[in-house]
């Protein structure tokens, strides 16, 4: 019986001695885990950022195309009222009685 309170008793302190080295382990690499995990948070934000910052130059892009599409069409329109104004006006020219003094 005290032979076997003895092994339980050896192997209770193997255990023990075992864990120790296992916490003393995982303390030492908790700061770089740590370390490791703020190294990936900054990546995600930077990444995050980046992708942001594409998406609204994209959407600049877009806002830029339509202005100038916008800015063709008026200008456009702006040369065809003027043209027919402009052959209105000869027309009218045209048309009118001449007078002569």
């Amino acid at each position: 019986m005290v032979y076997l309170q003895s092994r339980l008793l050896d192997n209770a302190v193997v255990l023990k001695h075992r864990y120790e080295k296992l916490i003393a382990k995982v303390v030492q690499n908790l700061s770089r885990e740590l370390d490791a995990f703020s190294k990936r948070k900054w990546d995600l934000i930077f990444v995050n950022q980046f992708l942001r910052d594409v998406r609204e130059a994209k959407k600049r892009g877009r806002k830029a195309k339509r202005h100038k599409e916008a800015q063709a069409v008026l200008a456009a329109v702006a040369i065809a009222s003027s043209s027919r104004n402009s052959t209105v006006r000869k027309d009218a020219k045209e048309d009118a009685p001449k007078v002569c003094f």
